[in-house]
């Protein structure tokens, strides 16, 4: 009877070669780690519908959503304005989820540094949640998730981080030049942000092939990254 154990990728079976050949002994963990990469780098999606779009995440009570675009820009904003209030800006995160439900413009009203801080004080402080920080962690993972962020692999190299450029106007003006006819409100409140903008660069690739996509090219550098530092961590 032939052995049911399916063959490695051939990539990675080529990088844990070449890894033995030069003495590299890597552990079951790093392996692990290669072949999850690997496999996001080889098999696109199925057509299958692991969540829906736009579906809530629900926890103690409460709707988290997907940020749509509004409540993100309104996040970047928040963000700057509460530099350096670790907790003010933890509220503003999960703000921000629970005001994007389809068509929700409640972060619209809050633009003044003052409004922000005392809204989101009064808000925070009576959420039906403990602040204890391996829950808190674990919602905010849940949240990153449902935005549709990727786990990324660290450059070896530190770079220095990039400011974050937001500009909503572009945004709009890209896709309703993609999608004619469609009102601006929509883009902004009735998706998830991170769906419109996976919308925009299927319309930019054109052919929808998904062997030269945006997702894919993620998944190869985030796979060679993976490579790079199983090397760095046998040096």
């Amino acid at each position: 009877m032939a052995s049911p154990v399916p063959e490695l990728a051939p990539r990675l079976a080529e990088a844990l070669i070449a890894f033995r050949e030069s003495g590299v002994c890597s552990t079951d963990a790093e392996i692990v780690w290669l072949a999850e990469l690997r496999y996001a780098c080889d098999h696109p999606r199925d057509g299958s519908v692991p969540w829906l779009m736009g579906a809530p995440l629900s926890f103690s009570g409460i709707q988290w959503y997907p940020m749509h675009r509004l409540a993100e820009s309104w996040f970047v904003r928040a963000m700057t304005l509460l530099d350096g209030d670790e907790r003010l800006q933890t509220a503003a995160y999960l703000y921000a989820h629970a005001v994007s439900a389809p068509g929700d413009r409640s972060a619209q009203g809050l633009t003044s540094e003052r409004d922000i801080r005392v809204n989101l004080d009064e808000w925070y402080e009576s959420l039906p949640i403990h602040e204890d920080a391996d829950q808190m962690a674990a919602l905010c993972d849940s949240l990153r998730r449902l935005d549709g962020d990727v786990d990324m692999v660290p450059d070896i190299e530190e770079r220095e981080s990039e400011p974050v450029e937001d500009n909503p106007q572009r945004f709009v003006t890209t896709i309703c030049q993609a999608f004619p006819g469609i009102p601006p409100s929509y883009w902004l409140t009735e998706l998830p942000a991170h769906e419109v903008r996976a919308m925009i660069a299927a319309v930019s690739e054109g052919s929808g092939d998904w062997a030269t996509s945006a997702a894919r090219t993620t998944a190869i550098g985030n796979w060679l990254k993976a490579v790079k530092w199983v090397w760095k961590n046998h040096e």
